[in-house]
């Protein structure tokens, strides 16, 4: 069965990187959408999961890499997304340093299969250390924050960038890949 929702999750990288996925039936980016955020909490080594409540039944989201990370108790910056159509929720949530560097891939899996996750990401990078992020499913915008280059419908640069990203489509794992070192971009 597949299920339209949103989770929420996010990831530190240098300062922060937030990703928050959410789901939803694609009209446009900002019109009349209903969110589910996910609930994180459990975080040991390199996964953490957590949970969406949507129609009623729980859908369970596992993020898992190659390097450890850990928990932030909020979204670094959480006002970067005041302009977004609805108050998003800024709480617990799981916290990179993607301190794999070059090669660093985050994989996000949900218990079944969800249409049009969303990704929200915050702090990628740092002013003057761009990192570049690849997606491993197209995406389109669905909130311009700042300070983030979109090169292509699969990739994304940030020098301290703040977006929400929206994956058109059915899927049960969305994946990231990290392209530079970002040993030098810790804050």
């Amino acid at each position: 069965m597949k299920v339209s929702l949103n989770t929420r999750f996010c990831e530190r990288l240098s300062i922060m990187l937030s990703i928050i996925f959410v789901g939803k039936q694609w009209a446009s980016a900002q019109c009349d959408q209903l969110y589910n955020w996910a609930v994180w909490d459990d975080f040991l080594g390199n996964s953490a999961t957590g949970y969406i409540s949507s129609g009623g039944q729980d859908i369970y989201v596992t993020m898992s890499s190659n390097f450890d990370f850990g928990a932030s108790l909020d979204i670094f910056n959480y006002h970067a997304f005041d302009g977004f159509n609805e108050p998003i929720p800024n709480a617990t949530v799981p916290e990179t340093t993607w301190s794999y560097g070059s090669g660093g891939t985050t994989t996000m899996c949900f218990s079944q299969t969800v249409s049009n996750p969303v990704l929200l990401l915050a702090s990628i990078g740092r002013a003057g250390v761009p990192v570049t992020l690849q997606f491993d499913k197209k995406y389109n915008i669905a909130y311009y924050g700042y300070q983030v280059s979109y090169i292509n419908d699969t990739t994304i640069i940030g020098e301290e960038g703040y977006t929400i990203l929206l994956f058109p489509g059915d899927f049960d794992c969305v994946t990231a890949l990290l392209h530079e070192s970002c040993l030098d971009c810790a804050g």
